[in-house]
């Protein structure tokens, strides 16, 4: 028997037939296999998706504990998670963990070694992290701007979601006001032309015979106060 590819359940999804996908990683194993990688467009993932993760999925000495098991030194991973939260201060980023991390890594790398991937970091240096065989290699200036570009995008993300739901409201708001006033076939022409849709001949003269002379009676002062008083 053949195995169920991802991409077959993907497939099968898409036409209305879900199957349960197998269980996600856990963080730490993701984390790790991102560390095990050494692909630097990986790497720089690191600080993107510790951003987006609780207190509870930061499990730092299980990732400890993980490595040891891979047999790749904590320190890789400790000094990785360093580069992250000077990446954390750089944009003034506050994961809620951030303290926890910090106060951790100060206990287990040396003072000298923090002071010197610091300065490598802000001087936008490669940055060689290594143990025994494993050997990272990551441009500092790369971390940054990946970072930096993932807030941008999100930020662009979050605005546009706003606008729609600002402009979904506001829609529907809009579309209740009208049915209260104007039929339907009344309601679709003004809609297409508040959508700069092009009005058949038949639809701009049936706009200028019907609707407008209402539109202006609805934009008439003293019809807009004798309303005001009523209500």
């Amino acid at each position: 028997m053949e195995p169920v590819t991802e991409e077959l359940i993907i497939e099968l999804e898409s036409y209305g037939y879900p199957l349960i996908r197998a269980q996600k990683k856990s963080m730490d194993r993701l984390i790790l296999d991102i560390i095990k990688s050494r692909e630097p467009r990986l790497l720089y993932s690191l600080p993107v998706i510790l951003r987006n993760i609780s207190a509870e999925q930061l499990d730092l000495k299980n990732l400890e504990k993980i490595s040891e098991q891979e047999e790749i030194d904590k320190k890789i991973i400790q000094e990785l998670l360093y580069l992250c939260l000077l990446t954390y201060d750089l944009y003034n980023i506050q994961p809620i963990w951030r303290r926890k991390l910090r106060d951790h890594l100060k206990e287990v790398i040396d003072s000298k070694e923090l002071s010197e991937l610091r300065e490598k970091f802000f001087s936008s240096s490669d940055v060689e992290i290594k143990n025994r065989d494993f050997y990272i290699r990551i441009n500092a200036g790369s971390f940054k701007d990946n970072f930096f570009n993932y807030l941008l995008m999100d930020e662009k993300r979050k605005r546009k979601k706003l606008s729609e739901r600002i402009g979904l409201s506001l829609e529907l708001k809009t579309q209740s006001q009208l049915s209260k006033l104007f039929s339907e076939k009344q309601k679709e022409i003004i809609m297409k032309k508040l959508m700069g849709e092009k009005l058949t001949k038949t639809e701009r003269e049936y706009f200028s015979r019907t609707i407008k002379p209402k539109l202006e009676a609805i934009l008439n002062p003293e019809i807009q106060r004798i309303g005001a008083l009523l209500i």
